[in-house]
Parts: C-alpha cells; structure tokens; sequence
C-alpha cells in the first residue's frame, strides 16, 4: 500500500519529503523513486511535512504511533482499516484514516451476498417470517 500511494502522491505532483521503513534499504529503494529521502527510525523524521501518511501493518501500526514525535500542527493519517482512528490522537489534534479501495469493495460483495440471502429467504417462505437477524456479539466483532 505505501508503495503505491507514494507513488501516485508523487505522480499527482505532491513532494514526499521522507520515506520511514523499519529496512533502511526498502526506504531507499522508493525514496530514491520519488525524490525522498530514506530513513529507519522514527526519531530522524523531520518537522517540516505538512502531512504524515502512516501506511504501515496494521500489527505495526500502535508501536509506530508511540515511536513518532508528536506535532499540534500537523495532520497525522493512517490506512489501516482495522485500527481506530484515534491511535494517533497522541501525535496531534489532527488525525485520522485514509481508507483502501479494497475495504469498500469488500463491504460492499459482504453486503450483496447479505441481501441476496434475505431476497432468496423472503422468496422461498411464507409470511410472516425473519428475513435477517444481526449475528451475536463475538461474530459481529470479529466480522468488523
């Protein structure tokens, strides 16, 4: 994902001023394709960035927020759609989640196929009947 945002950002014009991976080799590797410069640890990140575009592993995602310096002016965003938005309420005031494609594409084949089992019951049952009912808690948590 971080790959294929900074190069479109890149492509749409946008400066990326810094790459940060944990391998400094892969923060050279895209830096050097968009005119950034590498680095690997957090505290080397610089203050003069307007936006900070987290797209790391969702797993990476808390310790990254921990590790970075905070900045009140500066907008802070992340990509992982399994991770609420606030983990990065410490780094600034302004925050929050740029969501992939893929998440919407998914919800919304989840949603279809949902509405293709309530069509099909409500064909194939006499009223009155339920057509859908919310799975219980430990499904529902584990499904969003």
């Amino acid at each position: 994902m971080a790959t294929h945002l900074a190069l479109a950002l890149h492509a749409a014009g946008h400066t990326i001023r810094q790459i940060l991976t944990r391998e400094y080799d892969h923060a050279a590797l895209l830096a050097r394709r968009v005119g950034a410069m590498p680095i690997n640890r957090p505290s080397s990140l610089d203050d003069k960035s307007d936006i900070y575009l987290l797209a790391v592993n969702d797993d990476a995602l808390y310790d990254l927020a921990l590790d970075l310096p905070s900045y009140a002016d500066k907008l802070f965003l992340h990509t992982s759609g399994s991770t609420p938005t606030d983990v990065l309420k410490r780094l600034s005031p302004h925050y929050g989640v740029v969501w992939s494609p893929q998440t919407f594409v998914r919800d919304l084949a989840m949603l279809l196929e949902q509405w293709r089992e309530v069509e099909d019951k409500y064909a194939a049952t006499p009223a009155p009947l339920c057509v859908y009912r919310e799975p219980d808690l430990i499904e529902r948590t584990a499904r969003d």
